[in-house]
């Protein structure tokens, strides 16, 4: 082994240990603010069942907790897609070191980029495809988009796992987020239980006022309303972590293709005349449309990081 690829393996070895354990230190964090949140609410919960008969607006203190709970598992899907995210390239390494040239496509010496070079490429490359698969703006996010998969052309959807082990086999991984927010939305259930209590004590005094208990019903709904959007887009977000483009499974084959598309982005600013001449002025430009190129062929990622695709064509969207 040459003096540079021993020094490039140590510097593999380190990245590893350095995204292993920022891995876990996202995760960790998160299992502390989860537990000083269900701490707190617990004790505001309690508070508000002993004393909410004598008084009723005591109950006010349940949408603190329900804010807090609400923002901390956004944290917590954050935490763990930083997370996956991680794993996911440790994945790519591992995954990589067993394929061949291809003489348009893969390269072994893709491997050698450094980590902040590639998280570049990663916001424009995956966050590029992740809008392109899902909604991110409007009252249902996350939700997917759903295209005609032609498979004569080699088009699957890869980035679901449990699609891809059939009918026969099974794909587990892992509950924890799922049962911690699941905590998080019981002890949400239950703040919601104490102000539609206290709506039930003062609706006598509202007796004969007919629009503040027009006011009063229509706040609430539009709270809960707000309140069931969020746990829905927090749930599928909560999906896609686990079990779709932003689990570890996919994240190790996207983080490929945003590394074939650094170098592809790369080569295309390279002088052909002077090919040691290379400039990095427009760099985000073509990363940007090597990006779109591959969202043309986001279901068939495999042939177009192994350059085997002469023509693109977007998949056409079905209606949702």
């Amino acid at each position: 082994m040459s003096k540079s690829n021993a020094q490039y393996q140590f510097d593999e070895a380190s990245l590893i240990d350095m995204l292993r354990r920022e891995a876990q230190n996202v995760k960790d964090c998160f299992t502390r603010f989860s537990f000083q949140a269900l701490a707190f609410s617990t004790a505001v919960l309690g508070a508000v069942a002993r004393y909410q008969i004598e008084f009723p607006a005591i109950a006010l203190s349940s949408f603190g907790v329900i804010i807090l709970l609400l923002v901390v598992a956004r944290i917590g899907t954050y935490k763990y897609a930083t997370a996956n995210r991680h794993f996911g390239y440790e994945l790519h390494l591992q995954r990589t070191l067993h394929l061949t040239d291809k003489e348009n496509g893969w390269q072994s010496k893709m491997r050698e980029i450094g980590w902040e070079e590639a998280v570049r490429a990663w916001r424009v490359v995956q966050a590029t495809q992740f809008r392109f698969l899902y909604r991110t703006r409007d009252f249902f996010p996350n939700k997917r988009n759903i295209h005609e998969i032609a498979e004569d052309r080699g088009e699957y959807e890869w980035f679901i796992p449990s699609k891809l082990v059939g009918h026969d086999g099974d794909y587990h991984a892992g509950s924890y987020l799922k049962t911690m927010l699941f905590v998080f939305y019981l002890m949400i259930s239950l703040a919601c239980i104490s102000i539609f209590a206290m709506i039930y004590q003062v609706w006598g005094t509202l007796a004969g006022n007919v629009y503040l208990q027009l006011t009063a019903v229509l706040i609430t709904l539009f709270v809960m309303l707000i309140i069931v959007l969020r746990i829905i887009g927090n749930n599928r977000r909560r999906k896609i972590l686990e079990e779709e483009l932003l689990s570890i499974h996919s994240c190790g084959i996207m983080w490929q293709a945003v590394v074939v598309a650094h170098f592809r982005a790369i080569e295309s600013l390279r002088n052909d005349e002077n090919p040691d001449d290379l400039s990095l002025r427009d760099y985000t430009k073509e990363l940007s449309k090597q990006a779109k190129d591959l969202r043309k062929n986001i279901y068939r990622i495999h042939m177009w990081i192994d350059g085997r695709i002469p023509e693109a064509q977007a998949p056409v969207l079905q209606s949702n």
